[in-house]
C-alpha cells in the first residue's frame, strides 16, 4: 500500500516525461535569442526616489535649446563707437553661457573698432541688445583745482569755518572730517584733514581779491577732465637726482619734486561723483650729506583721500599747515648806522607765520 501510493505521487510530480514526447511549454520558447531584445522598454525608475514632472520652464528650455540646434551658424561684423572692441570681446569670451552658445566665438578687429561674431542667430541677436547698453558714450568730468596757502582769517572771510555744518537744505557748507593714515611702517604718522562742502560761485574772484591782499598765495590752478572709472593725473616739477653708492658701484638716481594731481572720478546716480584724490605738493628741501656726498631732501605735502560731493559743488581740503620762523630788524635809517650809538635805534625780533595749504576742487559734470 505504501509503495503503489509513491509511485502514484511520482506520476503526478512529472506528468510530460511520462506521457508527451514534445514539450508542452513550445509556445514560451521565444523565437530570437532573448539576449537581443532589450529586457524593458522604458527605463526603470528607482522606487525610492519620487517621479520627477517636465516644469513650463523645462519644456520652454528644450524647445529653446532644439530651436538654437536647428539654426545655422551665422556671421557678423559690428562696429562700435564709443566701447573698446578688444575689452567687449574679453568680456564676452569671460562669460560665455550668457551671451554666446556653446558653438559660437567671438573675435576683433583693433584696426576699426569692430567685433566679428560667429554663432547661431537667437544668440547674435542676444548680443546685439546687450552691445546697445554698453556701446554709450562715457560721461565726463572737468576737474577744476586751486591749490593755495592762507592764513585763517582769508578763510573766514571766504565763509569757511572747520568744525561747523550748516543746514543741509541749503548746501551753503558742510564739514566732513577725513582721517588719512600713513603706509604701512609710519602708521604712527596720522593726518587729520577737514574738509567742507560750498557753491563755486565767484569762488575765483574772491580767491584773486584775498590774493591782491596778501591774505593768501595760489600756488597752481591746475584743470583736468577725466572720463568714468579713468584716472588722469597732471604735474609740474624737477626730479632731484642723488648718488647711491652700492660697493663699488655709484648710480645716479632720480626723485620727484613735483605740484601734481592724480584724479579717478565714479559718477554716481542724483548727479554724484566720488572722487579718488592725490595731490601733493614736494619741493627740494635743505642738503643732506650722507657718504661723503651731498642729496638733496624733498619736503612732501600730500593728500591721498576718496570723497563725494554733488555736481558743480566745491569741496574744500585743508588741514596741512606751514609753519615758517624768520629774524625780523627794524631800525631808524642813518641813526642805525652810528658807531656804538646806532643798536639804540635798532630792533630785533623773531617772526613766525602759519600758513595752511588749502585745496579748493569743483567737478562739474560734462
Amino acid at each position: 500500500m505504501n509503495s503503489h501510493s509513491f509511485i502514484l505521487l511520482i506520476g503526478l510530480l512529472t506528468p510530460t516525461f511520462a506521457f508527451s514526447g514534445e514539450p508542452i511549454f513550445d509556445d514560451l520558447v521565444p523565437d530570437e535569442p532573448v539576449f537581443n531584445k532589450p529586457v524593458f522598454d522604458k527605463p526603470v525608475r528607482n522606487p525610492f526616489q519620487p517621479p520627477i514632472t517636465p516644469t513650463e520652464d523645462d519644456a520652454d528650455f528644450s524647445a529653446t535649446e532644439r530651436d538654437e540646434q536647428e539654426q545655422e551658424i551665422e556671421y557678423q561684423a559690428i562696429t562700435l563707437k564709443y566701447a573698446d572692441a578688444g575689452k567687449v570681446a574679453e568680456q564676452l569670451q569671460k562669460n560665455l553661457p550668457a551671451l554666446l552658445t556653446k558653438w559660437g566665438k567671438v573675435e576683433h578687429d583693433p584696426l576699426t573698432n569692430s567685433l566679428i561674431l560667429e554663432d547661431k542667430f537667437d544668440a547674435i541677436t542676444r548680443i546685439k541688445n546687450w552691445l546697445k547698453e554698453v556701446d554709450t558714450p562715457q560721461q565726463q568730468v572737468q576737474l577744476t583745482a586751486h591749490i593755495v596757502t592762507s592764513s585763517r582769517e582769508a578763510l573766514h572771510e571766504l565763509g569757511i569755518h572747520w568744525g561747523m555744518s550748516a543746514d543741509p537744505q541749503n548746501r551753503a557748507l558742510g564739514l566732513n572730517r577725513l582721517n588719512l593714515h600713513q603706509p604701512a611702517g609710519h602708521q604712527h604718522h596720522k593726518l587729520i584733514l577737514n574738509a567742507a562742502r560750498i557753491h563755486a560761485n565767484l569762488l575765483e574772484m574772491e580767491l584773486s581779491a584775498l590774493e591782491q591782499e596778501n591774505q593768501l598765495d595760489i600756488i597752481a590752478s591746475p584743470r583736468l577732465t577725466a572720463s568714468h572709472q579713468q584716472p588722469a593725473s597732471i604735474k609740474q616739477g624737477s626730479d632731484i637726482p642723488y648718488v647711491v653708492q652700492d660697493k663699488d658701484k655709484t648710480t645716479i638716481q632720480f626723485k620727484e619734486a613735483v605740484l601734481g594731481m592724480e584724479v579717478t572720478p565714479h559718477i554716481l546716480r542724483q548727479g554724484k561723483i566720488r572722487l579718488a584724490l592725490k595731490i601733493s605738493q614736494n619741493a627740494p628741501g635743505f642738503p643732506i650729506s650722507q657718504g661723503g656726498n651731498e642729496n638733496l631732501a624733498i619736503d612732501k605735502q600730500e593728500i591721498m583721500t576718496q570723497v563725494t560731493v554733488r555736481d558743480g559743488e566745491t569741496l574744500i581740503l585743508g588741514g596741512i599747515f606751514q609753519q615758517k620762523k624768520g629774524a625780523s630788524l627794524q631800525k631808524v635809517p642813518y641813526l642805525s648806522d652810528l658807531p656804538v650809538l646806532g643798536s639804540l635805534f635798532n630792533q630785533k625780533g623773531e617772526q613766525h607765520s602759519r600758513r595752511e595749504l588749502v585745496i579748493f576742487i569743483t567737478p562739474p559734470i560734462d
